[in-house]
């Protein structure tokens, strides 16, 4: 039973108690039940305009599917075929982007220091002017990691 019948099934059982008109308990059932009878209303309003809007969201939700699937469809399979390809060269390359910072850091500083990232366990090669700066984000996982050197 919708909200609706409920109500009007109560509205019949108080005409079935044979209040006295004009009476308090009446005139309080009777304010009570009019109370219900609108709330119950507007619920039932509220209820079928969710419903047009569920449809409505559902319909623009598919159109802009099918939107995104016309426009993006090329980028989408190119930044597949890019992602694959990127895979296999990592893969296939030994020497990764850690391994280039560590020569250059190598080639132009004297002490370099590896630091482990606590985030993602990356190792890390640093100078002591990065040292000195106290912080930096990790190249791997961008989280921040700070440095406390007592000299």
């Amino acid at each position: 039973m919708i909200l609706v019948e409920k109500v009007a099934y109560l509205k019949g059982l108080l005409s079935g108690l044979d209040l006295q008109k004009d009476t308090k308990e009446e005139k309080i059932y009777t304010a009570i039940f009019s109370v219900l009878d609108e709330l119950s209303s507007k619920v039932l309003e509220l209820e079928e305009s969710r419903d047009e809007l569920e449809e409505l969201v559902d319909i623009l939700d598919q159109d802009l599917g099918s939107l995104e699937e016309d426009f993006y469809e090329e980028d989408i399979e190119d930044q597949e075929d890019e992602d694959e390809d990127e895979d296999e060269d990592q893969d296939d390359d030994e020497s990764s982007f850690d391994d280039e910072i560590e020569d250059d850091i190598t080639e132009e500083d004297e002490d370099v220091y590896e630091i482990t990232c606590p985030s993602c366990n990356d190792c890390i090669y640093v100078n002591e002017s990065i040292l000195d700066d106290g912080n930096m984000n990790c190249p791997n996982c961008n989280e921040e990691l700070e440095f406390d050197i007592n000299n």
